[in-house]
């Protein structure tokens, strides 16, 4: 009984190692590039905004950034990555502000200013670097086969196809 179930151990451990390298040797595609452009161009509307001391553009600017690159990942049915992408796009530029804030004591009313926008920066590369990869589907291989029947008013025809 001990040799059987330290066999099965074996077993279980080989799985999962096959399992893993299967997992790890799936190529993959990057579809960051929508990404990449949303998230300049809403750079682009929020700095120009700031630049003009006009709020509404810094608020669809960052709407754009804040909602674009989880709509991309929705797009590609990538529920899970478009949810964190969202969490890392709410949470990094706070943390920046909050960060900026306490490396300028207070005092520097640009350090929250530079904190947020590094955040900003952080959470677009890393969604468009690291989450906007897909696995390729790879073909279908081995032997499939389907059967075909034709009836017709005079005839009938029976017939197999397959590919192998």
């Amino acid at each position: 009984m001990g040799s059987s179930h330290h066999e099965q151990a074996l077993q279980r451990r080989d799985e999962s190692m096959s399992s893993r390298r299967s997992a790890q040797g799936v190529p993959k595609r990057w579809y960051g590039a929508p990404i990449v452009s949303i998230d300049g161009t809403a750079a682009l509307v929020m700095g120009l905004g700031a630049d003009a001391q006009e709020v509404w553009p810094v608020f669809v600017g960052y709407s754009a950034y804040l909602l674009g690159g989880p709509t991309v990942h929705a797009a590609h049915g990538r529920w899970g990555i478009g949810a964190a992408s969202l969490g890392l796009r709410a949470t990094l530029p706070g943390l920046g502000i909050l960060i900026g804030n306490a490396a300028g004591g207070g005092n520097d009313d640009s350090a929250p200013i530079t904190g947020m926008v590094l955040g900003i920066l952080t959470a677009a590369t890393l969604d468009s670097a690291v989450f906007a990869r897909e696995p390729v589907p790879q073909p279908k291989t081995g032997f499939q086969w389907s059967p075909n029947v034709a009836v017709g008013k005079d005839s009938a025809e029976v017939a197999v196809s397959g590919t192998f």
